[in-house]
């Protein structure tokens, strides 16, 4: 246990140094015109969409893990939410509050320094808890989501998104299909064990389908209400990538379908962004 213990330590310290050094990308991405803009983009749009539907009584107490850049984070806080924003990363911590003074809210946000794993609240302190790709970093995801759970108030509720493992733009390359990942993973780590491939430059990120990820929702003490799948691309064969003059409107196209429910198509974007709620009488996590 106690080397599962380590282990998971490195991971997340992995993850925290590579967000680190792309603070600058990820500061500005939301403003890009690329496919990934696009993408991250709908998803921000998606997760404050879920929350305005959710009509919240003012005030209205949210806690956002991994706040990043600070983008949900100033949007809710401009519709008059109070936030607790946290993030491991130092200089994310630093664009939260320059984007909450730039857009006259930090009087309603408290950024901080914290970690998903040992929240610094006391039990049903939140209404709303938030998690936007955040999941996909963590070593353990039962872990966070526990803790997510501990600090939600009964009949709360929490809005994260993961990673879908079967993702169209993956599904139809046969070099990316979630059908041969392991044996790729486990070539790739070999030949990086004898030298014939370079460290990986950044952390691998966790993914979940579509039923994991409920799974792991309800194992919580959660009820999912909703799921949205948001972001189709880049697509690619055998490495060859559709340009994006051709992938952003293949995206949008998609999106659409995705949202007005076709089948297959409604499960395959890149993230899945769900609602959950906590009940009433959810006893607490062990």
């Amino acid at each position: 246990m106690a080397q599962r213990r380590g282990e998971a330590g490195d991971a997340q310290r992995s993850a925290d140094a590579h967000f680190a050094e792309t603070a600058e990308f990820w500061g500005a991405v939301y403003g890009g015109h690329d496919l990934f803009a696009a993408i991250y983009r709908h998803r921000h749009e998606t997760v404050v969409a879920v929350v305005d539907a959710l009509a919240l009584a003012r005030p209205t107490r949210i806690l956002e893990l991994g706040c990043g850049a600070g983008l949900t984070t100033v949007a809710l806080a401009a519709r008059g939410m109070r936030l607790h924003a946290l993030d491991p990363v130092d200089a994310m911590v630093r664009r939260t509050r320059e984007r909450a003074e730039a857009a006259a809210v930090s009087d309603r946000v408290t950024v901080s320094r914290g970690d998903g794993r040992a929240l610094a609240f006391s039990d049903g302190a939140f209404d709303l808890v938030l998690a936007i790709g955040v999941l996909p970093w963590v070593p353990s995801m039962p872990d966070v989501l526990r803790e997510m759970v501990r600090v939600t108030a009964p009949g709360g509720h929490l809005v994260v998104s993961v990673d879908n493992r079967w993702r169209l733009h993956h599904v139809l390359d046969p070099v990316l299909n979630p059908a041969v990942t392991p044996l790729r993973i486990r070539l790739g780590d070999g030949l990086r064990a004898f030298g014939l491939r370079r460290s990986r430059a950044q952390p691998r990120s966790h993914t979940c389908s579509a039923r994991e990820v409920r799974q792991l929702l309800e194992q919580a003490g959660l009820r999912v209400r909703r799921c949205t799948s948001v972001g189709f691309g880049p697509f690619s064969f055998l490495g060859w990538r559709l340009p994006d003059r051709m992938g952003l409107p293949l995206h949008t196209r998609l999106q659409a379908l995705a949202d007005r429910g076709l089948p297959l198509v409604r499960a395959g974007g890149a993230n899945t962004v769900v609602l959950a709620e906590k009940a009433l009488d959810t006893p607490r996590a062990r």
